[in-house]
């Protein structure tokens, strides 16, 4: 059970729906009664209960992810009725997929009215003498609603807009035809009415443009709110004990994988899923006549579920919810990269404040240290699919048992060489590192030649940079940028150098493998909430592993390809040394004995002196300049 939020909205919200009369599919209308007295299911007062507290939170726009017949079409009828009641001559609309859903919808609508016998609102409130048509409904008030239909068809892109509504209620918003149509709709919404209420509701189908929505309105939590309502919050959802499919379904124990989502459910929800209702599930799963991605799609258990369609989920995505709750709210630096005409304006822009998710290029989770060693993918836009318009870089540092993600930066920048800068400062900042680059389709090879051209440039302006780079400067983006470039990442014998990677589909599938198999086994430490959901997406259809339809799966990839330097590169080395995740930690937090910090010296010098290193320290300002490709 979720907590009752009080407010005077609610409170006049009850009173009103103590009035009507319904006809519940769940309950029988006894001869010459008009309707069933409203209760309220658990799954209901979710939804009410949650766009209570947004409204005393100041949100006026929500999103509501539901499963199926949890009575939600009621609710949002009584929401939609209670509003043109409370606020005369407001202007408000009803989108539906299709004709038939507008007729349910009015019909719902016309015997709610009707059944209203005094009282709350007495006979002030009524439908208008021949004001109700397939295009609107009247009332007595001035308050009307204009039935719109967005279709299912791509065609359809104009519904509506002109209008200023200040009550929209959008249903089944995943089945609209046309994502350009429901933009072109959203510019008749106010931002400003303090009366407006905007309700965008819907069941998943697959990986569409209401999942984006969906993604897109959670990064959006000053204005948005995501309500989640899943098959558990219904308690008609159960099979009692009396009932013989109780002796079929739920004489078992919960399996692991049911323990797992049962857990997940109550961290989450706050609520216990039964024994009776985990039976249910189970006899709803046993129907041959629906596979396990329906069942999903119609019932699921967490958001996570909900959108599965096609093909497999490549990773397990039991195991992506765990990590977007370990996360939480993982705190992070968030930076905006300011790219001029040419590489001498790139600047770099701390954000602070309460600031918009969308504007987040780079976001830090862990600063650089001078002991560690790192890996960075990259996948230009337009890499290794050519429906990713991004350029995304992902930064982990490395350990013997153990890939933490430190850094990650996904843009559309428009040009190419403007993403080589990014590369540049990025492997400026974190500068024991090797690069994984992707070259599929030209564009990697574009960083390259990039790369090579602004190391000429910097060579022929050596003498404006006569010093070392600074200490760590987050906002420096030239001296860090420089510092790279001159390190020569072409080169194989300096730190900081590239692997030049090029995709074909035998080693996508390897290096997805390599990545899917650290995940399961717990080496990877995940910090981007926004490359666990594009995780949550990709699937295995054939031998094809892809995120479907147009959705984006690149910062998944520069993942994978950062995981692989590890695996060929830094892993076996570090094994050799034993420098664990667990003491890497404790010789960073000065937890080692001074004795072995002197031994390991030792060895670390006798290893250097064997690949001709020497003990003895070269020229600082002469090893600076060989450094950087100037000597």
């Amino acid at each position: 059970m979720t907590s009752k939020p009080q407010s005077k909205w609610r409170e006049l919200l009850t009173k009103f729906i103590d009035g009507l009369r319904i006809v519940s599919r769940e309950e029988t209308v006894k001869q010459g009664e008009l309707g069933t007295k409203v209760e309220i299911w658990d799954s209901q007062r979710r939804i009410l209960d949650e766009i209570t507290q947004g409204m005393e939170d100041g949100i006026r726009r929500f999103y509501v992810l539901k499963s199926r017949q949890l009575g939600s079409t009621t609710i949002f009828v009584i929401i939609a009725l209670f509003w043109h009641a409370r606020h005369p001559n407001m202007k408000g609309a009803m989108v539906f997929d299709q004709d038939k859903t507008r007729d349910d919808f009015r019909q719902v609508l016309r015997h709610i009215v009707s059944t209203m016998q005094g009282g709350y609102l007495g006979k002030s409130f009524n439908i208008e003498k021949n004001g109700d048509n397939k295009f609107f409904m009247k009332f007595t008030n001035g308050s009307q609603i204009n039935f719109l239909v967005a279709g299912t068809s791509g065609s359809k892109v104009s519904w509506g807009e002109s209008s200023g509504y200040s009550f929209v209620l959008l249903t089944e918003v995943a089945n609209y035809g046309s994502p350009e149509g429901l933009s072109n709709f959203e510019e008749a919404m106010s931002e400003s009415n303090p009366q407006r209420l905007y309700i965008f509701e819907g069941t998943a189908k697959g990986y569409n443009h209401w999942r984006d929505r969906w993604v897109e309105a959670k990064n959006d939590p000053f204005s948005t709110r995501c309500i989640f309502v899943g098959w558990w919050s219904k308690e008609l959802n159960a099979i009692p004990r009396t009932d013989p499919r109780f002796a079929v379904f739920g004489a078992s124990n919960p399996t692991p994988l049911e323990r797992e989502k049962i857990e997940l459910v109550l961290r989450r929800h706050g609520h216990k899923i039964t024994p009776e209702q985990l039976a249910w599930i189970r006899w709803r799963g046993s129907k041959t006549s629906q596979s396990e991605s329906s069942l999903a799609q119609n019932q699921p258990w967490v958001e996570e579920d909900a959108f599965v369609l096609t093909g497999r989920s490549y990773f397990q995505n039991r195991m992506i919810a765990h990590d977007l709750d370990r996360m939480g709210e993982t705190p992070y630096q968030a930076y905006k990269f300011w790219m001029g005409r040419d590489f001498w304006s790139a600047a770099l822009e701390r954000l602070s404040g309460e600031i918009d998710r969308r504007e987040i290029q780079l976001r830090i989770w862990e600063e650089p240290t001078p002991e560690g060693r790192y890996v960075i993918g990259m996948d230009p836009a337009g890499g290794s699919d050519d429906k990713n318009d991004r350029h995304a870089v992902s930064i982990w540092r490395c350990y013997a048992d153990k890939l933490v993600q430190v850094a990650e930066y996904a843009d559309n920048i428009a040009e190419t060489r403007q993403a080589a800068w990014v590369l540049a400062y990025i492997a400026g900042v974190y500068r024991d590192c090797i690069i994984n680059l992707e070259l599929s389709g030209g564009y990697g090879k574009a960083v390259m030649v990039e790369l090579d051209h602004l190391r000429d440039l910097l060579r022929a302006d050596m003498n404006a940079q006569k010093k070392g780079p600074k200490g760590q400067d987050w906002t420096d983006f030239l001296t860090n940028a420089r510092y790279y470039i001159y390190r020569r990442p072409d080169s194989p014998t300096a730190n900081g150098y590239v692997l030049n990677w090029l995709t074909t589909s035998d080693n996508k599938r390897m290096i997805f493998s390599e990545f899917r198999d650290s995940h399961i086994n717990g080496s990877l430490l995940i910090n981007s909430k926004p490359l666990l959901e594009e995780m949550l997406i990709v699937v295995q259809d054939g031998s094809e592993i892809a995120a479907p339809n147009n959705q984006k799966d690149d910062r998944v990839f520069s993942a994978c390809l950062a995981h692989h330097a590890w695996v060929q590169h830094i892993r076996p080395s570090m094994l050799m040394e034993g420098l664990t995740f667990e003491r890497v930690q404790a010789m960073d937090a000065g937890m080692q004995g001074k004795g072995a910090q002197f031994i390991n010296s030792i060895v670390e010098q006798f290893l250097a002196a064997g690949t001709g290193a020497g003990i003895e320290q070269a020229d600082p300002e002469q090893t600076w300049a060989e450094e950087r490709g100037l000597r």
